[in-house]
């Protein structure tokens, strides 16, 4: 397997993402069977931070990761450019993905919940100019209704 042989292996999903959501990416990382799966399920999230704002929480042992993006939808970078960029930089630097200062050993592990908690009340995910266009005046309200 893969993850034996010190290659680093990262899943990153964004929490408003419909597709592919995070709670199957999590169930897959926590179902993985590799030498460290005892310890990397053991380890608990701890925030996802970039340049002091947090962007998501990640759990991490070893060479193996799962990061949660707040606010982001399935092409993640879309959604949050700066933290996938400070993402991608620390995981090819072989830095920690919460705060990108500690280099990553067979034995690094998070701390923390061992739940994600963090909820959001509503996730504003952008919309074309054609959709808005017509939510604002209310065509897109009356097409719906039309088909029904």
């Amino acid at each position: 397997m893969i993850l034996n042989n010190s290659v680093r292996v990262s899943l990153i999903y964004g929490d408003a993402d419909y597709i592919c959501n995070w709670f199957g990416g999590q169930a897959v990382s926590l179902a993985v069977n590799y030498t460290d799966s005892t310890k990397f399920r053991a380890a608990g999230y701890t925030p996802f931070l970039v340049n002091g704002q947090e962007y998501g929480e990640v759990r991490e042992y070893g060479n193996f990761s799962f990061l949660r993006i707040y606010e982001a939808g399935h092409e993640v970078p879309y959604y949050q450019p700066e933290a996938s960029l400070e993402y991608f930089r620390r995981i090819l630097g072989g830095k920690d993905i919460a705060l990108g200062t500690t280099e990553i050993t067979g034995t690094y592990g998070t701390s923390g919940n061992a739940n994600a908690t963090h909820t959001e009340p509503f996730v504003p995910l952008t919309t074309t100019m054609a959709e808005a266009s017509a939510s604002a005046n209310g065509t897109m309200a009356m097409t719906a209704q039309a088909t029904n």
